[in-house]
């Protein structure tokens, strides 16, 4: 079992940074974490209307605990100096919450964009900034993937994304001895979320399937997904790089079941 240090297994006084934070599983994670006692939650989203009216409401609930930062996330440049600000103005950041994602097959290289190569420059700057190898004192990334990310899904490119953030995350995972930042995914089931209601109504052929099938499908709360991000945080045993949470139950690891020696 990986060694993990009861510093990187606290919420209460960190800083913390969410990608896509004003809405669905996002918003609920931005939510628990300053319920539980974090220091700071910054929140990289698209500077819309909406995103500004939500945050404005949290900010009146949490003051100086929660900023804003607008980013739109397929543009590296923009990830770079959120994070340099952050950094300047508390010193460190201890979590990081790669959430931003959309499930718009009509769009690939979007789609790609958004929910892996965003996730990727982040957790690499991330690394760059706090790793131990770099002198920083380590922390946790945790990318919120997708039950996609496990099994086959109705939605090819999204699908596909899902099963690299899970990859990424579990090789990324055994530099944890060197760099001292733990990084986890969550693979939520269906959620009630923004993203699932533009998938629903999106008009491509093949999600004719998808719609029989979620008519009788148990969609949870993204409050639920929240509470598995903290509780994967928390937990002690440090082989447990990938987590599952479905119909508001508590999430459970998922062990990787094929030896990578097998096939070499």
């Amino acid at each position: 079992m990986t060694e993990i240090s009861r510093e990187i297994r606290e919420v209460k006084d960190k800083v913390v940074v969410i990608t896509g934070g004003t809405s669905g599983i996002g918003l609920s994670i931005a939510k628990h974490m300053l319920k539980n006692g974090a220091k700071y939650v910054a929140l990289f989203e698209l500077d819309h209307e909406n995103s500004r009216i939500v945050f404005d409401e949290l900010h009146k609930q949490y003051h100086d605990r929660i900023g804003f930062y607008p980013c739109d996330v397929t543009k590296t440049d923009l990830i770079y100096n959120n994070f340099d600000k952050v950094m300047e103005s508390h010193k460190t950041i201890d979590i990081l919450i790669n959430n931003a994602g959309i499930a718009d097959d009509n769009k690939p290289e979007l789609s790609v964009d958004i929910n892996l190569k965003a996730l990727v420059v982040a957790s690499y700057k991330f690394i760059a900034r706090i790793g131990k190898h770099k002198g920083g004192k380590g922390g946790v990334i945790v990318n919120i993937a997708s039950i996609a990310g496990i099994v086959s899904g109705f939605l090819p490119v999204y699908c596909a994304t899902k099963h690299g953030v899970v990859g990424f995350t579990r090789t990324l995972q055994m530099s944890y001895g060197l760099t001292g930042v733990r990084v986890l995914a969550i693979c939520p089931s269906f959620t009630n979320t923004p993203i699932v209601k533009l998938t629903l109504n999106d008009d491509l052929k093949f999600l004719e399937p998808v719609l029989r099938f979620m008519s009788d499908v148990y969609f949870q709360s993204p409050d639920s997904v929240a509470k598995a991000v903290i509780d994967a945080i928390k937990s002690s045993d440090g082989d447990a790089s990938v987590w599952a949470v479905k119909r508001d139950e508590p999430a459970f690891p998922i062990a990787e079941k094929e030896d990578y020696n097998d096939y070499i």
